[in-house]
Parts: structure tokens; C-alpha cells; sequence
């Protein structure tokens, strides 16, 4: 979901920062997200920042201002991994190391953007999460709690940064599978294997994220959307 954003907000014009590094060193797949996103029109640079580690998200957003000036749009998409795992089997640090993902993660990169964004006047903030997380009852407490907490700072900064012109909002996908590379290149670009699909995939997640990032949505503040199609 991450990479298809990032190539959805090239494919409009979008400088892009790819993010790796919090579960996934991903150095190779993070250079081809960036050479797609330059083939679709933007620009893009990749950066490994541990999205948990403080330090790591000052750099990661340093990195963005100083290749392409303002951070505008900030979408916090990376997060724990799902593990299914009874409560009584999870460890403190399986705990943290989830919860630190999706709730430490988010806090930081809010923390990070948002001055520049309240001085320029204009902001969007879109936070990832998941359809099932207040209602999921399968083993995966660390991961919903994570996500529900991510939601709640969402709509507290909604409320917060109003008047400085900025938007929160949390996207929440259903099941999303991963397209082959291929495919999801295809999809970006609103293909035969997007305009035939039958279920949701990250490029509708995608797509949802650009349009709350877009001038249509201004007034979209505060909300979660979900997407997920039949399985």
C-alpha cells in the first residue's frame, strides 16, 4: 500500500520520499518504488529510517526537506506485522515492537511535519489503519490496539490543526492482498488489471489517500474511510 501511494502521488505530480526500514530493509524494492515513481512524473528519493526510532524520523523528514523543500503531505503507513498470537503468547517486546510501529511511528512523523505545515498553512495528514480494528476477533490484540490508538491521534489532530489548514484523516483497508510487481504497476497506471478488478487492492488505498491529499478534499477532516471489496 505504501508504494502504490507513493507512485499514485507521483503519477500527480508529487515529489515522493519512499520510507523502508521498520520491518523491512527492502534497499532494492525501495530503489525500484523510486525509479517507478520518476517514470509516472514526479520525483522521489529513498530513505531507510526505523519509523520507531526517533532520530531515525528526524532524518527521514530532513532528508524530504532537503531534497525537495516543504513536506506537505505526510502519510504514516508503515506498521507492526500481523501476528497472530493469544494474549498469554505475547511477549512485552512482541508488544512493543507492533504498538511502537503503529503508535510511535505516527506520533513521530505528526510531530516532525506539522510546524512546517502550520506555518505554510496547508497540510495533510493520512493515517493508515484497519477496517477490523475495533471489532477483530482474532488473536491479534497488539496489532488492533496499535491501529485503534493511530486512529485516535488521527482525530485528535483533525481537531487540533483545523485552523492552520490542515486535514487528519485515517484510511482503513479490509484484506488486502499483494499484487506482483508487474500488476501493480498496471494498476497505478489504471490498466486492464485495474479497471477489471473485482476486489480492492492497495491501489484503491491509494487512490483514497490522493484524493483526501487533494484541494477537492479540504473540508475532509477527522474521518475514516474504509475500503475493502469482497475477498
Amino acid at each position: 500500500m505504501g508504494r502504490q501511494t507513493g507512485w499514485t502521488l507521483a503519477r500527480l505530480g508529487a515529489n515522493v520520499v519512499v520510507n523502508y526500514g521498520t520491518y523491512r530493509r527492502g534497499e532494492a524494492a525501495a530503489k525500484r518504488a523510486v525509479a517507478e515513481a520518476k517514470a509516472l512524473g514526479g520525483d522521489a528519493i529513498a530513505v531507510r529510517a526505523d519509523t520507531r526510532k526517533e532520530a531515525d524520523v528526524r532524518r527521514l523528514v530532513a532528508a524530504g526537506e532537503k531534497a525537495f523543500g516543504n513536506i506537505d503531505i505526510a502519510v504514516a503507513n508503515a506498521g507492526g506485522d500481523f501476528i497472530e498470537r493469544s494474549l498469554e503468547k505475547t511477549s512485552l517486546a512482541d508488544w512493543k515492537k507492533v504498538v511502537d510501529a503503529e503508535i510511535d511511528g505516527a506520533f513521530l512523523l505528526a510531530r516532525e511535519v506539522l510546524p512546517g505545515m502550520r506555518t505554510r498553512k496547508w497540510g495533510r495528514l493520512v493515517f493508515i489503519s484497519w477496517d477490523k480494528a475495533a471489532t477483530a476477533r482474532d488473536p491479534v490484540l497488539d496489532y488492533a490496539v496499535g491501529k485503534l490508538a493511530r486512529e485516535a491521534l488521527a482525530m485528535k489532530l483533525a481537531r487540533a490543526e483545523v485552523d492552520h489548514g490542515i486535514t487528519s484523516n485515517v484510511v482503513a483497508p479490509g484484506y488486502t492482498p499483494y499484487p506482483s510487481e508487474a500488476a501493480a504497476k498496471g494498476m497505478v497506471r489504471h490498466g486492464k488489471a485495474w479497471t477489471g478488478r473485482t476486489r480492492s487492492w492497495g491501489q484503491d488505498v491509494a487512490e483514497c489517500v490522493a484524493w483526501l491529499c487533494s484541494e477537492e478534499a479540504r473540508f475532509v477532516n477527522g474521518s475514516t474511510i474504509k475500503v475493502h471489496g469482497p475477498r
